[in-house]
């Protein structure tokens, strides 16, 4: 692989790294790195010298994924032994093809992408964790690495399939870091450009659906709770989100907002609930006052609001309930009346929260409802209309009457 030549011929380059591969998997390779540092950093640059020779294809790929069993032969060794040039040569690696084809790092990039460039981006990316958890300060190199990730992701947001790969590496970036002030400072402005348009700085051009899961890793991370200004700012966004056009942005805030309302970051929770959980509730008012509203939306919203009654402590219970259940009991169709399939559906669904809600929340279910003879009215009466719509309907026409054909003949002593 170092021979030039050899890269005439691509059968020659394949059967090379084919065997490069499964010597680094052995328990022997591994002994080998994990205790001679200049083996790997010559083996990382092999494989930058390999990319950087070979056209963009599946052997590029295999040589990425030579790179990552490299870097995890590291894994079980004490960060003090690690040659700190190792993370430095394993993101040269990484950064090859992310500069060669994300517009946003480069102005030469090729105008056709294929599966293959966007795996390639996918598995490069993958390896920046590894380079976090390598380098000495981690501090120093974490803003570049979000740069790049937040890069990929970008290009991937599209229509790739590899999205979720990335996803995955930026959250491992995020939570995979010490809660240090410089860590925290630096995973702010990660926020800010995720929220705030300024320039090339920023990524509010990632579609609203991917922002939403990215700005939620952040916040779950080990750092502190943003600044007032940042926490604003996604509340404003999160809010516009929930209330959105697209059924696929308004189901993605909804799963992030039942994430933060139930988050071991009490802060977190609680003020996540306070500014958005009005939202939620407008999305169930806006179905009870017709208004166009996507079903499986409105389904979603009530499970949210289901979760905030769980999260609420024993002694305020009572008083939970006597707001969710009016919301609830409103969106029950009347049994005399037509209604779609869309509404059937909210109604079937929002009976059966109620069910389970007064079996598992006895004492303030009966103290509600007591209060309010209104709505105990209306659930009995969709009780009641639930229950006479699942007994079986005869069927008439089918009686057993005798046949009204007059045989000619009498059979009954026949045997």
């Amino acid at each position: 692989l170092c021979n030039p030549s050899i890269y005439d011929s691509m059968h020659d380059v394949q059967c090379c790294l084919y065997t490069l591969y499964e010597l680094i998997n052995t328990s022997l390779a591994r002994t080998i790195f994990s205790n001679e540092n200049q083996y790997v950093i010559e083996v990382l640059n092999l494989l930058h010298r390999v990319l950087l020779t070979l056209p963009a294809n599946n052997l590029c790929l295999l040589t990425l994924k030579i790179a990552i069993s490299v870097a995890k032969c590291l894994e079980t060794s004490e960060k003090s032994h690690i040659d700190g040039g190792i993370s430095d040569t394993l993101l040269v690696v990484a950064a090859c093809y992310l500069f060669k084809f994300i517009p946003r790092l480069s102005d030469q990039v090729p105008s056709i992408r294929s599966p293959v460039h966007e795996e390639m981006i996918a598995v490069s990316v993958s390896l920046l964790p590894i380079v976090l958890s390598l380098h000495e300060t981690q501090d120093d190199i974490l803003p570049s690495l979000l740069y790049l990730t937040l890069s990929a992701i970008q290009y991937l947001s599209t229509s790739s399939s590899q999205l979720t790969k990335t996803l995955q590496t930026f959250k491992l970036l995020c939570t995979n870091t010490h809660n240090t002030r410089m860590t925290s400072s630096i995973l702010h402005s990660t926020l800010m450009s995720l929220l705030v348009s300024n320039g090339n700085t920023s990524f509010t051009d990632i579609p609203s659906h991917t922002r939403l899961l990215l700005v939620s890793m952040v916040l779950l991370s080990p750092v502190s709770l943003p600044p007032d200004n940042i926490m604003k700012e996604w509340y404003d966004f999160c809010s516009n989100c929930l209330l959105d056009n697209e059924t696929k942005v308004q189901m993605t805030a909804l799963q992030v907002c039942e994430t933060l309302f139930t988050c071991t970051k009490t802060d977190l929770a609680v003020n996540c609930i306070h500014s958005l959980a009005p939202d939620v509730i407008v999305i169930i008012q806006k179905w009870i006052k017709k208004a166009p509203v996507d079903s499986n939306i409105v389904i979603r919203a009530t499970q949210v609001v289901e979760v905030l009654l769980k999260q609420t402590p024993d002694i305020k219970k009572s008083s939970m309930m006597g707001l969710i259940l009016p919301l609830f009991i409103s969106t029950l169709i009347n049994p005399s009346q037509t209604c779609t399939q869309q509404q059937r559906n909210v109604h079937d669904h929002v009976l059966n929260t109620l069910i389970k809600m007064g079996s598992s929340y006895q004492q303030a279910f009966k103290s509600a409802m007591t209060s309010s003879p209104h709505l105990k009215t209306r659930l009995e009466m969709a009780i009641k209309g639930s229950k006479d719509a699942s007994k079986p309907v005869s069927k008439t026409g089918q009686t057993s009457k005798q046949p009204t054909i007059k045989l000619k003949m009498d059979f009954s002593n026949f045997k």
